[in-house]
């Protein structure tokens, strides 16, 4: 089962926006070049910054439940 399949209805609403917003990036009125490889980049960025934000999250929810 792969990762999108796991999704919830909701998220793979939001996942296709997402997708969206990346397609339109790629296309005559988007971005290109270094542009568009600076914004990945930066899309890249920001997820892994709230993947890591949100690990740490549960990390002090799960921590402070066992307290």
């Amino acid at each position: 089962m792969t990762n999108y399949e796991k999704l919830s209805d909701k998220a793979k609403q939001i996942y296709g926006n997402v997708e969206d917003a990346m397609q339109d990036a790629e296309e005559m009125e988007g971005v290109s070049g270094v542009d568009y490889l600076n914004l990945m980049q930066e899309i890249i960025d920001e997820a892994t910054k709230r993947y890591h934000n949100h690990d740490r999250l549960m990390d002090d929810y799960f921590i402070g439940r066992v307290r």
